[in-house]
């Protein structure tokens, strides 16, 4: 089962509160003279037809991108945000959804392909999705989804079945978790306010190395 770039639409999930950032949205952060999303863009829009953002701050508004709400409320976290997406991708004619978190500066150019081909070297039409494993670390948020999931999962919040990806990814055994062989910090997130200085840090030794 091929998978091709103009299926898929990626979502960046920007629906967060950024509470231990003393509700300073992590998207907004500026590294080295770009702010983290834009970071995020220049690496994830090259991997996908067409960039959304999930998210309701209104300085979303300023990014040349569609910027599109939960469809559903009660702060269901990050699984609201791909609901969202994938019913926003069917809508639009997409097979595949491709989710990006905002606070993940450092991400892999190529992961979306990644995902894809192990999706295409299974042959089979029942797999539903994939997501990222680095080392010991499963990282639910960056995933590639079949839009055909979009029912499933309105069902399962709506009856608050799932609170969590790992949960749904669980009840799911057609989504694949894929090793991802990238460097140490490609999937590190900001979360704190500590976490922001070590992606400075990160940030001047990767492009000092170069």
């Amino acid at each position: 089962m091929m998978i091709y770039h103009h299926q898929i639409l990626g979502v960046i999930l920007a629906g967060g509160q950024s509470q231990r950032m003393n509700y300073n949205p992590k998207w907004r952060l500026i590294l080295q003279q770009q702010t983290v999303i834009e970071h995020i863009i220049d690496k994830f829009a090259p991997q996908v037809s067409q960039v959304i953002i999930n998210g309701s701050h209104p300085l979303l508004e300023k990014l040349p991108y569609p910027v599109i709400c939960d469809s559903l409320t009660g702060g269901m976290g990050p699984l609201a945000g791909i609901l969202t997406g994938l019913e926003y991708a069917q809508q639009q004619g997409f097979a595949w959804l491709a989710t990006c978190p905002c606070d993940t500066p450092f991400l892999p150019n190529s992961y979306v392909d990644i995902l894809a081909n192990a999706i295409a070297k299974t042959d089979s039409t029942n797999t539903t999705g994939a997501i990222v494993k680095s080392g010991d670390h499963i990282h639910g948020v960056f995933g590639l989804w079949s839009v055909k999931l979009a029912v499933q999962l309105r069902r399962l919040l709506e009856t608050k079945d799932v609170r969590s990806i790992r949960q749904w990814t669980q009840k799911d055994a057609h989504t694949l978790t894929v090793e991802i062989v990238e460097e140490k910090n490609a999937f590190f997130n900001i979360n704190t306010p500590k976490d922001w200085q070590r992606a400075q840090s990160i940030y001047i030794h990767s492009h000092h190395n170069k």
